[in-house]
């Protein structure tokens, strides 16, 4: 009787939602031999099912009438039901077991721990100060043990059809242990999963968040994956430890409130009011001492407290006053909702930069001849290859400018093309922004910088209120306040912003779909596609390697070393090594032979023992080719007059500072200077009895303007 009465007892303490649910889910499993339906359409019910049963109160237990499902017929007749909007989930299990199977990604993983940075210099996020916390947690060792892997999530919402109004979610996961250079690459992309459109969903994403999460909790107990290592198999944990979207796709994930209510900013408890009923919300204040930083604690206690609310009016009263909504990442328990949602630096700094220009041509500083004179500087500015092409648009106020684009104007055109436009306060505000953005847009960055770099932005800040108002300020423009303690916490910005996921967006939304299914056919076209760019790892991959190489590199095989050289008056100057394995210049046909005189071979034979100083016996070749183009890291260099004009534009800084009537003079640690191609030659060079091609060019250095550090 106790056995029973203390049976009978766990039964009764169960909830009647619960018991119905499970009733429910035991029918639809037993349907689904007898109907044949599919289990994404499983998946999608049970998922519906489960939101309708969470519900507390009856009143909110409305059903909403829309129908799940659809009946499809086979090509050979037969019914079968399918889900009306399918969430496409791919296990993370599964992913990243095909990664860790993958020779050479393990050691790939463990690289940073060879890595040696200066005191307060941060180069990638095992500099930030989360990785350092989470080497051990709770005493036991995480990252500072192998097999155990921290991961960045992104969510945002792309577009697949370029004249609809119809939007599909995306949720990416990356691994951090990788080099910055392989983290971002589409190889080693996770694609969780793709939500439904058309719309984005309203106030939070928990329904597509809760089988990641499930998983997730299972990779930080640990679980076993099958990879190349000598046993096969290891013990493997993973730990989400970023959350880096947009602002609307932090929020509903992060469990926060939208920017534009009483306690908008995830990162601190500031209120921001109106004076009246429907005029504008004021995110001026910028003293960050009056600020009451978010604790994590009570942002999960006031987020749960929300999640049971027995009425609406309630939950959004405890919304309001604390900003806090369930999400499902919590259930974490190594989960920061505070320290973990970054602010992404591209949305943040590039939002304000399309803020200002909008003012300045709404408020008429920025006139219709000023923009066409903006576009006729900007056509005058010649720039190097890897330097984006500015849109022919500025002359009609910026429109469809990227977030690439946008960033390529503010750090590098916008000074010198705004100086003499307007005013000298306008102009000294905007110096601060984009000195800002210079400096946090280094790929490296020390403490002393970041101090410096968050000291324009409050310049900037407080110029911007006194030009403008508090009623333009914006809620980027709280954030750039927040920007450093990101920074201080995942290191450079290059670590986490989101250029490469909107890169990712760009691909899933130019796949070919038939206008059914759109997600289901994106995911499978981007795992096909992911697969193809793996490396080949079968029994002939090294033979398939090595005929695509050698198609790759063309006919004309770099042998040893190569380095791009410039020639100004038969003096010829080294650029820099290449650091990257396995990378060489690629000269492009036609060819044509050429003898190079005596005054050029006695001035490579000086630069070349300059160069190489342990070879002292080097000889040239009088024999050489010449080319028009070349191919370095996938990028194509012309010569100058060529249809490709920016692409005979290079920076070097191998010429020292001279004065303008003499020759420049070999310096490695010179300041760059911008020089134009004029010819490629290929000449061969022997060293040691050995005998290596060399890509060197003929450039004609640019005299230094005296004011070039005017702007």
């Amino acid at each position: 009787m106790q056995d029973g009465e203390e049976h009978g007892s766990d039964q009764s303490s169960e909830k009647p939602e619960d018991l119905l649910m499970k009733l429910l889910a035991m029918m639809i499993l037993s349907w689904q031999a007898s109907f044949k339906i599919s289990d994404n359409a499983i998946t999608t019910l049970l998922l519906c099912m489960r939101q309708f049963m969470w519900t507390k109160r009856s009143a909110q237990k409305k059903k909403c009438g829309s129908a799940l499902l659809r009946k499809l017929k086979s090509s050979t007749g037969k019914e079968f039901v399918y889900p009306i909007r399918p969430y496409c989930y791919s296990s993370v299990r599964q992913s990243l077991e095909v990664l860790v199977k993958r020779p050479g990604f393990l050691q790939k993983c463990e690289e940073w721990r060879l890595r040696k940075m200066p005191e307060c210099v941060f180069g990638d996020v095992y500099d930030g100060q989360v990785w350092k916390d989470y080497h051990y947690v709770n005493g036991e060792p995480f990252l500072s043990a192998p097999n155990n892997l921290a991961m960045m999530l992104n969510v945002d919402w792309f577009q697949p059809f370029k004249n609809a109004p119809y939007s599909v979610g995306a949720i990416y996961l990356v691994i951090l242990n990788l080099p910055r250079e392989d983290c971002f690459k589409e190889e080693n992309m996770i694609l969780v999963g793709l939500i439904p459109g058309p719309k984005e969903p309203s106030l939070t994403m928990n329904a597509f968040l809760d089988p990641l999460v499930d998983e997730l909790e299972e990779l930080w107990s640990g679980i076993i994956l099958e990879d190349s290592s000598f046993l096969g198999y290891q013990v493997y944990r993973a730990a989400l430890l970023c959350l880096a979207s947009d602002i609307p796709a932090s929020r509903k994930c992060g469990g926060f409130v939208g920017h534009g209510a009483y306690r908008g900013c995830h990162k601190c408890l500031k209120t921001f009011s109106k004076k009246e009923f429907g005029a504008k919300m004021d995110y001026s204040g910028f003293d960050r001492s009056s600020w009451e930083s978010r604790i994590s604690k009570d942002h999960i206690h006031y987020a749960g407290l929300s999640k049971r609310a027995k009425t609406k009016a309630e939950q959004i009263r405890i919304e309001h006053d604390y900003g806090a909504r369930w999400s499902e990442l919590f259930r974490l328990s190594y989960y920061d909702p505070i320290q973990f949602v970054v602010i992404d630096p591209m949305h943040n700094l590039l939002g304000t930069a399309r803020h200002v220009f909008r003012l300045w041509t709404e408020l008429g500083i920025l006139t219709a001849k000023k923009l066409e004179e903006l576009q006729t500087r900007v056509e005058n500015i010649k720039v190097p290859h890897d330097v984006g092409r500015i849109p022919l648009r500025i002359s009609s106020g910026f429109t469809g400018f990227t977030a690439d684009q946008w960033k390529n104007w503010t750090t590098i055109y916008s000074l010198f093309c705004l100086k003499g436009l307007i005013n000298s306060r306008h102009y000294d505000m905007w110096f601060d922004f984009v000195q800002a953005c210079i400096i946090l847009c280094s790929r490296v960055i020390s403490f002393k910088r970041l101090e410096v770099a968050d000291g324009h932005l409050q310049a900037f800040l407080s110029k911007f209120v006194e030009l403008f108002g508090p009623l333009h300020c914006t809620p980027n423009m709280h954030l750039h306040l927040h920007l450093k303690e990101c920074m201080l916490d995942y290191g450079p910005v290059y670590s986490f912003w989101c250029f490469s996921f909107e890169r990712f967006n760009g691909i899933l939304g130019n796949f070919n779909s038939n206008n059914r299914a759109i997600e289901v056919q994106i995911m499978r076209q981007f795992q096909q596609r992911q697969q193809l760019r793996m490396p080949w790892t079968f029994e002939y991959g090294a033979e398939f390697a090595s005929i695509l190489g050698g198609q790759m590199f063309g006919t004309l095989s770099c042998e040893g070393t190569a380095d791009v050289l410039y020639l100004n008056h038969n003096v010829f100057v080294s650029a820099e090594r290449l650091l990257l394995e396995n990378c060489t210049v690629v000269p492009l046909s036609p060819f044509q032979q050429t003898i190079l005189d005596e005054t050029d071979r006695n001035a490579m034979l000086i630069m070349y023992h300059q160069m190489y100083p342990e070879n002292c016996k080097t000889e040239i070749d009088c024999f050489a080719k010449t080319c028009k183009r070349v191919t370095y890291l996938n990028v194509t260099y012309s010569i100058d007059g060529s249809r490709a004009e920016r692409s005979a534009c290079v920076y070097a800084k191998w010429c020292g500072n001279t004065n303008s009537f003499e020759e420049p003079t070999l310096d490695p640690r010179a300041e760059p200077r911008p020089a134009i191609i004029k010819i490629f030659f290929v000449v061969n060079v022997m060293s040691k009895g050995n005998e290596f091609k060399h890509i060197t060019a003929q450039v004609s250095w640019l005299h230094p303007h005296p004011d070039r550090h005017f702007y």
